[in-house]
């Protein structure tokens, strides 16, 4: 039986905290695998604590509030069904012995260095083991979370995300001055560092200027980083064109491995990161981009400094535009649960 004919029988049930593009990268990348996943199965119902209308026509979304609403929903007769789980909530069906999917987007154990609660963040840790233990299958979109996937199962697959914003500009990037993107939420993980980045960009005499796209969740780290002239900041942006930009500033202080990041690479737009994660897996350093030793903000500045002079050069010999496809990962996933589903 074919994958198409197989899995037009069987729904799909997604049971995850926020769903859509604008809250985090892992969300946005559980939203579009759906929306590549749509026609592979008779339906595709969303188990979420709060959506952004996101796919809103196309899928079966249901807010839930306690886990009880969400094992009330899966014990109702329906069609034959698979589960699948993108963070920490799907220990609702570890809990309970239900058979799982889990894509492993998250930033544990290494994000238990920055949280102020250890005992919570050791909580979540086991959390993510036990989810681990009792998944059919894991799919990580990084080598470097492999290690600790394989600390519990044997039972994961490197499935990579895909690339979230293409290029279309025609600009020549000499035309207007030298042009910085910043992609992603102001907080600390992503941010805590941009300040003395930015002081040390401001005694430079350069005429560049950064955009920095996405949300706000620390108002006082957003107040120090907007006194600076050089940054200003555009909002949450549902469209990103990586094309009209020089370059990508990335100063997150951990990392799975970043859709900003990918995006740039693909797009040919260099980027200087702290070297964290897996950002290793697309930044070439030294050819296009930079890897940074965490967290030494002014060697960061510094060769941003020399990025501008033009005294840093960068190609893009390696096409990863095969590898990061959302349509070929979506259909991957889609194989191994047909491939294990009686399993």
């Amino acid at each position: 039986m074919s994958i198409d004919r197989m899995t037009s029988k069987i729904d799909l049930v997604v049971v995850c905290e926020n769903f859509g593009v604008s809250y985090s990268g892992g969300s946005l990348a559980t939203c579009k695998l759906l929306e590549h996943m749509i026609g592979h199965f008779h339906q595709i119902t969303v188990l979420c604590e709060q959506h952004d209308q996101s796919l809103a026509n196309e899928l079966i979304i249901k807010t839930y509030t306690r886990e009880q609403e969400v094992l009330d929903y899966l014990n109702e007769p329906s069609a034959p069904t698979v589960l699948y789980g993108d963070f920490h909530k799907s220990h609702y069906l570890a809990d309970n012995s239900l058979p799982f999917y889990f894509s492993y987007h998250d930033n544990w154990p290494d994000m238990l260095e920055f949280v102020e609660d250890r005992d919570q963040g050791l909580e979540t840790i086991d959390r993510y083991r036990h989810i681990f233990e009792h998944s059919k299958m894991i799919f990580t979109v990084s080598e470097y979370k492999m290690p600790f996937i394989k600390g519990h199962t044997e039972q994961v697959q490197l499935i990579r995300n895909g690339i979230t914003h293409n290029a279309t500009s025609t600009r020549q990037r000499d035309a207007d001055g030298y042009r910085i993107l910043m992609a992603g939420n102001i907080s600390y993980r992503k941010c805590h560092h941009l300040p003395e980045v930015l002081r040390c960009l401001t005694q430079e005499d350069l005429a560049i200027k950064i955009d920095l796209y996405g949300n706000v969740e620390d108002a006082q780290l957003y107040d120090e980083i907007i006194t600076h002239s050089i940054i200003q900041h555009k909002g949450y942006a549902k469209q990103l064109n990586y094309g009209d930009y020089d370059l990508l500033l990335h100063t997150s202080m951990m990392e799975n491995l970043s859709l900003s990041v990918v995006d740039a690479i693909a797009n040919k737009t260099p980027v200087i990161a702290f070297d964290v994660g897996g950002l290793s897996e697309v930044i070439q350093d030294g050819v296009n981009g930079h890897l940074i030793a965490p967290y030494d903000t002014e060697v960061m500045a510094k060769c941003i400094v020399d990025s501008v002079s033009r005294r840093r050069n960068y190609r893009f010999d390696k096409d990863i535009t095969q590898e990061f496809n959302w349509s070929a990962s979506a259909l991957k996933m889609v194989e191994t649960i047909y491939n294990t589903y009686n399993q």
